[in-house]
C-alpha cells in the first residue's frame, strides 16, 4: 500500500496484480511506504481514517483470476527453487493446498462496495498506469517490469478438475469485473 500525503493518493496493493512494479513508479524511495504491503481498503481506513481516505484519490490493480493463480504457482515455484526447496510440480496440488489468496475484489470494498476511483487492470497495465499517473500530475519515463514470471498461456493449466478447484476462490472476482476463461 501506498499514502502519499504530497499527492493526495492511495494505492491499495492486492497481490500478483503489478504491485511491486507500481511501488517502484509512485514511491521509488519508499517515502511513503506503509506496511503492511498488501492492506485491504477497509483495514486503511481504520489506520488513517475515514475523512482523509475519502479526500485521497484511491486507485489498485485486478488482474484475469485464472491468470492470477498461474502466476502465484509459478512464483511460489520460482522462490522454492532459489531457496533450493522442492518445487511444486501439481498445479492441481497447489489449488488444493494453497487457499490463502482471497479474491481481489475483497481488498477494494468497504461494505461490499468498491471504493477506489480507479480500478486498472494488468492486461491493459501500461495504458492503465498511464492513466494513473495523469490523474495524479506524475510523470512516468519507462514502466519497469518487476517480479513477473515467464510460463505458458494460462488457459494450458486449467482442465474440468483445477476449473472445479479454483472456482470458489475467483467467482467472487468474475462476478466484479467480468473476467472470462478465454
Amino acid at each position: 500500500m501506498i499514502i502519499n500525503d504530497e499527492k493526495k493518493f492511495i494505492y491499495i496493493h492486492s497481490p500478483k496484480t503489478g504491485g511491486t512494479t507500481i511501488h517502484a513508479l509512485f514511491d521509488p524511495n519508499k517515502k511513503w511506504f506503509n506496511k503492511p504491503k498488501h492492506m485491504k481498503a477497509c483495514e486503511c481506513i481504520r489506520h488513517i481514517g475515514n475523512e482523509k481516505f475519502k479526500k485521497y484519490t484511491k486507485f489498485s490493480f485486478v488482474r484475469n483470476p485464472w491468470e492470477r493463480q498461474v502466476s502465484l504457482f509459478e512464483w511460489i515455484n520460482m522462490k522454492r527453487k532459489q531457496q533450493n526447496k522442492q518445487i511444486l510440480l501439481d498445479f492441481k496440488v497447489f489449488l488444493r493446498s494453497h487457499k490463502e489468496m482471497p479474491a481481489q475484489i475483497n481488498w477494494l470494498v468497504l461494505n461490499g462496495i468498491c471504493v477506489m476511483d480507479f480500478v486498472g487492470r494488468v492486461e491493459n497495465f501500461e495504458e492503465d498506469i498511464k492513466r494513473i499517473a495523469k490523474l495524479l500530475n506524475t510523470k512516468i519515463k519507462k514502466i519497469p517490469k518487476y517480479n513477473a514470471t515467464s510460463h505458458k498461456p494460462y488457459q494450458e493449466y486449467y482442465d474440468d478438475e483445477t476449473m472445479e478447484l479454483v472456482k470458489p476462490r475467483i467467482q467472487p472476482d468474475i462476478d466484479a469485473f467480468g473476467y472470462q476463461f478465454n
